[in-house]
């Protein structure tokens, strides 16, 4: 042990302060760890924070800080007051209200500084439209605890809506630049006698993760603005021979996102950012010569998919396999103004 002390749990909300509430009331009911929570809105500019703040009054210490301060200062105003966290005293709720959206890794990264400000031993990045059980904290800490060669780990995650379906319990990165979800949509009552998994892939919906950790590896790549930022992160730690872990016992209930809507005019600009996101990614990892074949493989495996799932006319496949290259061959990531850049110009794919 080194001195740290409890557990930051790290909320991001964006314009949808009703599911932040449901989580927060389950997050009150968190057994034995002690924890604080730090909950950034990314620049909802809507009644977020105030909703939110009216809601928690009286339920925890609460105080509000601007985005714009320096990480150190909000866990010296905020946390440190408190000490170490302890058991006899209620959890404090920092919002930080951010002026603008960063994005959900940038999000996650200014809460990890505070995290790290404070000198907490560890940091639960956690969805907003997730609720928990009372005892997930408990035993994600007491496996990381028992298992010191372990440095991250996830819980068992199920449906919200399905409560007795799992979604996943971690995963596994495969070689052709893909993931799988471990015991995607078994039946709870299907679950081995197994306490636990060692993965290679983890969601950023719900990991509890060693500061020692992100204090040697750094945080989520701000590279991408949307999505990819999990993948990434599970790419860095195989590389590094990072062990992670999924508690089986600990258990948690996520509102996981619907499928795109393929009657929606940006639908291909949204399939369009995951796959220049993944390719990029997988640029700066693999040899060049195994990633420009690789590549040219999964175009073509992407080219039949559009039409296969997505009934796209053959025309409109062919620019987006060119764009596709085009910008994965030249594009450093895909932030924030290029992210929109994509998504607000429906004829972004088709320009040369």
């Amino acid at each position: 042990m080194d001195g740290r002390e409890g557990v930051l749990i790290i909320l991001l909300n964006y314009k949808n302060w009703q599911d932040t509430i449901e989580c927060l009331d389950s997050l009150r009911k968190l057994q034995s760890v002690p924890f604080h929570i730090l909950l950034i809105d990314n620049g909802s500019q809507d009644s977020s924070v105030a909703e939110i703040c009216g809601w928690a009054s009286g339920k925890f210490n609460m105080s509000t800080v601007p985005g714009n301060r320096n990480p150190a200062d909000i866990a010296r105003q905020c946390i440190l007051p408190e000490t170490k966290v302890r058991e006899d005293i209620e959890p404090v709720l920092i919002i930080v209200e951010n002026q603008e959206n960063a994005g959900f890794a940038a999000g996650c990264n200014q809460g990890i500084q505070i995290a790290l400000s404070a000198g907490m031993e560890y940091v639960w990045l956690l969805n907003n439209d997730t609720v928990v059980e009372p005892s997930s904290l408990c035993k994600l800490v007491s496996f990381l605890d028992n298992n010191p060669s372990c440095q991250a780990v996830t819980p068992q995650i199920r449906y919200y809506n399905k409560p007795s379906v799992i979604w996943n319990c971690g995963g596994e990165l495969k070689w052709y630049g893909a993931r799988t979800y471990y015991l995607l949509n078994h039946s709870a009552e299907q679950l081995s006698g197994k306490d636990s998994l060692d993965v290679t892939f983890v969601t950023g919906c719900s990991l509890l993760l060693r500061s020692s950790l992100l204090e040697k590896h750094g945080g989520l790549s701000e590279k991408f603005f949307f999505g990819e930022e999990d993948f990434e992160f599970c790419l860095r730690m195989k590389k590094n021979n990072i062990r992670m872990s999924c508690c089986l016992g600990a258990l948690i209930y996520h509102k996981v996102s619907a499928s795109v809507d393929n009657a929606s005019s940006k639908f291909l600009n949204k399939v369009y950012v995951h796959y220049v996101n993944r390719f990029i990614n997988l640029r700066d990892y693999w040899p060049r010569l195994f990633w420009l074949f690789w590549r040219l493989c999964y175009c073509i495996f992407i080219y039949d998919l559009l039409g296969r799932k997505y009934n796209i006319s053959r025309r409109d496949k062919v620019a987006f396999i060119r764009r596709l290259r085009l910008d994965s061959s030249l594009l450093p990531g895909v932030d924030r103004e290029r992210f929109f850049a994509i998504m607000n110009d429906v004829d972004y794919i088709s320009k040369r």
